[in-house]
């Protein structure tokens, strides 16, 4: 509708709406929604790593994004915007941080954000668990994890920059959201459909 309207619309990032059996690779034409600038994958976390982003643009055809995952989108995001921001635009970000980097089981953060982090306060129902318990990963990502959010937070501003520089700042909307917390593997299989405490602190 907004396309229609005139609009210039654009995804980035992870798109995770082809279903459990989903594309790596490109996500077909048909189901993306209907944005006519794509660079996207279904599983992000499948198609690329912290620091080798993977996406698909809108002929299917791979792009290998330069820096961290969180930065390399961030950077797309400000490249679409400037590109678009004499017209309406409407751009939906998604990042995959922070997140579980599913095949490697941990938490990556950028260089030296891990260490910022690593043995700090743990949330009483996580320390409880111990570094030994079979869901004690709390203790072994709980650096990794903020120092993800960390960045994303930094990214979130450059962003910020940029519509303020482009001037368009204050004719834009800009919403954040998230689908849920990290359940550091202390939840069973449904975690995702479980209303446990990550899940209420995020935006």
């Amino acid at each position: 509708m907004l396309g229609a309207a005139g609009w210039a619309t654009g995804y980035i990032g992870k798109w995770h709406l082809a279903g459990e059996d989903g594309p790596d690779g490109p996500v077909p034409p048909e189901r993306r929604g209907g944005y006519d600038h794509w660079l996207a994958s279904d599983r992000l976390e499948f198609a690329s790593d912290a620091h080798r982003t993977v996406v698909f643009d809108g002929e299917g055809e791979p792009v290998r994004l330069p820096g961290y995952r969180s930065d390399a989108l961030v950077d797309a995001a400000i490249r679409f915007v400037a590109d678009h921001h004499e017209r309406p635009f409407l751009l939906f970000l998604s990042l995959l941080e922070p997140h579980h980097q599913n095949p490697t089981d941990d938490y990556p953060a950028p260089a030296g954000y891990r260490e910022r982090y690593e043995g700090r306060w743990l949330p009483p129902d996580l320390a409880a668990l111990g570094p030994s318990a079979p869901q004690g990963g709390a203790h072994r990502h709980i650096g990794g994890y903020p120092g993800q959010i960390k960045r994303v937070d930094e990214g979130v501003g450059r962003l910020r920059d940029a519509l303020r520089s482009l001037g368009v700042e204050d004719d834009t909307v800009f919403a954040c959201t998230a689908d849920h917390g990290s359940h550091f593997r202390t939840r069973d299989s449904a975690y995702k459909r479980s209303a446990h405490e990550a899940s209420v602190r995020v935006p």
